[in-house]
């Protein structure tokens, strides 16, 4: 869904929106108490629709924002942010839903996603649109190989 946002528009406004809405949703979840088991399951069903788009994105995003030569590297180094924050979120989640309840919870996580927008607005629409790393990529192609001509 979101990688057929993304070719039809940008990077940039398939994550905003992406982020946007599972932001409301995880942040608006404790009020599907009042709304019972259907607003409950359409909540969490939206929740798990959105939250793997980032995964079908940032493949796409960091090739096109490094090329083919580094963009496999550097989608690695990406991921591996999950072997830092998952020992920090497993070791402040308690902690904080003692102190907030699960509404302060929620709008806490939600508050990443408010984060993510604000990053994501400085991001370029198109990255890599000017051939500016590109070019940079074929003259490092060109000197590992022994083409550039340096004479």
């Amino acid at each position: 869904l979101f990688g057929f946002v993304m070719d039809k528009t940008s990077y940039k406004t398939a994550v905003i929106i992406e982020t946007v809405l599972l932001s409301i949703f995880i942040a608006s979840l404790p009020a599907t108490a009042s709304g019972g088991k259907i607003m409950f399951a359409i909540w969490i069903w939206a929740i798990y629709l959105l939250f793997p788009a980032i995964f079908a994105l940032q493949p796409a995003v960091t090739t096109q924002t490094f090329g083919t030569k580094y963009g496999g590297t550097i989608y690695g180094l990406l991921f591996t942010c999950d072997l830092v924050l998952n020992p920090i979120v497993g070791a402040t989640s308690q902690p904080l839903l003692d102190a907030t309840g699960w509404s302060g919870y929620f709008v806490s996580i939600s508050c990443f996603g408010v984060a993510a927008v604000l990053v994501n607005i400085f991001f370029p629409r198109n990255p890599n649109r000017d051939g500016k790393l590109k070019a940079n990529e074929e003259e490092t192609n060109n000197v590992s190989t022994g083409l550039e001509e340096n004479s």
